[in-house]
């Protein structure tokens, strides 16, 4: 299944696709952008206009081979913020995708852009060591989240949404008090959070939109 929404607003588009496809995980994850590639082309872009992604994979297990898959596909050159979540897929499918595009010139003038962390080692697919507990963790997350805002000339304070992803319940508690002093010096941002499989052993992944003043 693939979708697109025409028309392109102020430059960007939204296109997603999802299994299920023949062949491994990764050709899956391939014939997906195959799809999003033919349906973003009709809105006049390219995966290389890709801005964020989100993935969305049935099984742990597959991570490595469908994000491999994914940046190759868009290159060396990609810069999409990219999400990977595990989550049913439905009718049997092990990738599903969605991403939002824009142009160059609309994406460095657009008054908003996103970020996306959580505290993993990707040579070890394990946590850091600083992210030993939940509120250590939590800090990790939005430091990076933090040196991703800063390339883009914001930063925490400028966040107007975050999607917060929690592997257990039993981590919320921690995790409320950790989120609220990241956000202590600023109101706090409109925010949906949900209980979902993360990479490696991740209990916490954030991803925000920032908007500049």
């Amino acid at each position: 299944m693939t979708q697109v929404i025409p028309p392109p607003a102020r430059g960007f588009a939204f296109a997603s696709a999802s299994g299920p496809h023949a062949g491994t995980a990764a050709d899956e994850t391939r014939a997906c952008l195959e799809h999003i590639a033919t349906t973003l082309a009709s809105a006049g872009h390219t995966l290389a206009d890709v801005v964020k992604a989100n993935l969305w994979i049935a099984d742990e297990a597959l991570h490595d081979d469908v994000a491999a898959a994914f940046r190759a596909a868009l290159g060396p050159d990609c810069r999409a913020v990219l999400t990977i979540l595990v989550a049913g897929v439905p009718g049997g499918g092990r990738v599903a995708i969605d991403v939002v595009a824009a142009q160059p010139e609309a994406a460095s003038s657009a008054p908003f852009t996103y970020a996306s962390s959580l505290a993993i080692d990707v040579a070890t697919m394990r946590r850091v060591p600083e992210a030993a507990t939940i509120s250590g963790e939590t800090a990790v997350v939005f430091q990076r989240i933090g040196k991703q805002l800063d390339a883009a000339g914001l930063s925490l304070t400028d966040i107007v949404k975050t999607t917060t992803y929690i592997r257990d319940e039993s981590c919320l508690e921690e995790f409320e008090r950790a989120y609220g002093e990241a956000f202590s010096a600023q109101p706090l941002p409109a925010r949906c959070t949900v209980l979902l499989g993360l990479a490696g052993d991740c209990r916490i992944q954030v991803e925000v939109t920032a908007a500049a003043a």
